[in-house]
């Protein structure tokens, strides 16, 4: 807990700076706006929605890049080496992977709140509860929180194109090759949709098995939090490739499911 106070820290120092840093540049180009003469809920309407796409955008991207960078992947991996599912299986991370996403959704955030606050002119603020967006926590108390689980609720038809449903998710962690690189989002399925990585889980439960059969360190502190790091700098440095098989308690080849 420590360490993800210091890695979302920083995020939080990041997003303030480029969100400023896009306001100043905008007004710089194009001058200062006037105040919007819009009612104050509409203002934070607008910006929560905004402020909400633009985290949803940057959880897909960040979880695109994660699985198509074997780099990335490496730290990835250890959420994916969750043989069994539930809520808690959400904090299953490497500290690396925490602070990549961190950062990721800070830049996406504050992108969104630099426009955001630019176009009317004043800040506006989000719809928040505890800080954190209100219709993101809408969808996490409905049901993002069985996403990791084993409770087939599967969305279909349009609906399974626009939201996550805990069997989109379910597939997303399948050992399964057919389901590989697919449902990248969080909560909203468009993003998946636009960039033809979607797949709609059947109505009917589909048998699913998780984690990685020939990972036999997957559930220690070597496994989880020394062996990306020595697997990465493997992808880093490719002369220490051949090292790799010995110092890696999972083999090189596994890149392949990334």
């Amino acid at each position: 807990m420590f360490v993800f106070g210091v890695v979302f820290g920083w995020a939080v120092l990041s997003y303030q700076f480029i969100s400023n840093g896009i306001i100043a540049g905008l007004i710089a180009l194009v001058g200062p706006v006037t105040p919007s003469t819009l009612p104050v809920y509409l203002t934070r309407s607008i910006i929560t929605m905004m402020l909400f796409l633009a985290y949803e955008f940057g959880y897909w991207f960040n979880h695109w890049l994660s699985h198509k960078v074997p780099v990335l992947w490496e730290f990835h991996k250890v959420h994916h080496t969750a043989e069994v599912l539930t809520p808690l299986t959400d904090f299953r991370i490497h500290p690396v992977y925490a602070w990549i996403f961190a950062n990721i959704l800070a830049l996406s955030a504050a992108i969104a709140n630099g426009f955001g606050n630019f176009m009317f002119g004043e800040t506006a603020y989000q719809y928040a509860l505890s800080d954190t967006n209100i219709i993101l926590v809408l969808f996490i108390h409905t049901y993002v929180h069985l996403q990791h689980s084993h409770m087939w609720i599967s969305f279909r038809g349009l609906a399974g194109r626009i939201f996550v449903s805990p069997a989109h998710h379910q597939v997303h962690h399948s050992n399964n090759p057919k389901h590989f690189n697919k449902n990248f989002g969080s909560c909203l399925a468009v993003w998946d949709w636009l960039f033809g990585t979607l797949y709609l889980p059947a109505k009917e439960r589909e048998k699913l098995t998780f984690g990685f059969a020939d990972h036999p360190d997957a559930h220690t502190v070597k496994g989880e939090l020394v062996a990306p790091l020595i697997n990465a700098a493997c992808h880093l440095k490719p002369m220490w490739q051949r090292r790799c098989g010995e110092l890696s308690p999972v083999p090189v080849a596994e890149c392949e499911r990334a």
